[in-house]
């Protein structure tokens, strides 16, 4: 896929997740051949505000980070817009919008989803954005806000129109959150219908499901969020087109190097804080994993996080063959 003037190869994404999409881990995943890694969303309005940024920036660009895609969120055309131009001044190499985010904090401000509900004002914002600003703009959709008021198509349409120059379709509802299933015939449909590519996104945790996914409804590429967590490897497995795990040797060598870079990015207490979620996840489906989780939640400084991959060697060592379910 191209985004402007960047190819993107292979064309898989790491979705924008809050607290979650931080440099370490999009540098990780970019490690294990993540064709892109977009940022946590950022507030437009907060960018606009740049005397708060002359200490600390709003976004860092991870190690290894090609494109710099940043997601802004926010409730208003001209504020999107001023907040995209921030953005760009910061180092952004592309802007996506937040269309579909779910959290109530964001949708009580009429960003997220519920500026999704209105394909009309979706497209007003999109078109300021690619007005304001001389790099791509993409924007992020859900299916809509409730199954009474399912708008992706129209959506997709509307904001291509105005200039998007992919969609990226999470097909449930604001309704559903992150529960159900994700409706991949409504990804087809909307496919079908929009003059600009989309991206998949909702219910990837293997190649097997990516490849499903692609067949089934034709989408230009596929975006992956929770299965990644504590597993970045999956992207490897995306892009050689097999689902196989890691030796336990190289999983606790990706852990190492990740917890390295996490810690002197955040420093010691919140770093290690952080990654207690991460760490719950690279030993999922494996036997073991109960005693793993236990000690997991009890680490409170690097050394303790060394000494607990060590001893996990023996219980990664029973981890299955194939990609477990996260």
């Amino acid at each position: 896929m191209r985004l402007g003037p960047f190819e993107i190869s292979p064309a898989t994404l790491l979705a924008p997740m809050a607290a979650i999409s931080v440099p370490p881990f999009r540098s990780a995943c970019l490690g294990q051949r993540c064709g892109l890694a977009t940022t946590e969303m950022v507030a437009a309005k907060q960018l606009t505000v740049r005397r708060a940024w002359r200490r600390k920036r709003p976004f860092e660009r991870a190690a290894g980070e090609r494109v710099l895609h940043v997601q802004i969120f926010g409730n208003a055309p001209e504020i999107l817009a001023e907040g995209a131009r921030a953005a760009v001044d910061f180092g952004a190499d592309a802007i996506d919008i937040n269309l579909g985010c779910p959290a109530r904090k964001v949708v009580g401000s009429g960003s997220g989803a519920a500026l999704g509900r209105d394909p009309a004002a979706a497209a007003r914002a999109v078109a300021a954005v690619v007005a304001a600003v001389r790099v791509p703009v993409t924007a992020k959709i859900r299916a809509g806000w409730d199954e009474s008021s399912v708008n992706a198509v129209e959506t997709a349409r509307a904001v291509a129109d105005a200039g998007a120059a992919w969609v990226t379709l999470h097909p449930r509802t604001r309704a559903q959150m992150f529960g159900g299933r994700a409706d991949w015939s409504l990804l087809a449909r909307v496919v079908e219908a929009t003059p600009v590519p989309v991206i998949g996104n909702g219910d990837i945790r293997s190649h097997a499901d990516a490849e499903r996914m692609v067949r089934q409804t034709g989408c230009a590429g596929v975006m992956v969020g929770r299965a990644t967590i504590g597993r970045p490897w999956l992207f490897r497995a995306l892009a050689d087109g097999r689902d196989e795990e890691p030796t336990a040797g190289e999983r606790l060598e990706i852990f190492r190097a990740y917890v390295e870079a996490y810690v002197a990015w955040a420093g010691p207490d919140r770093g290690i804080r952080e990654l207690r979620k991460h760490l719950l996840r690279l030993v999922h489906g494996v036997r073991g994993a109960a005693a793993f989780r236990s000690d997991a939640q009890r680490i409170a400084t690097p050394a303790d996080v060394a000494l607990l991959l060590e001893r996990a060697r023996d219980t990664l060592e029973h981890a299955r063959d194939t990609l477990a379910e996260p």
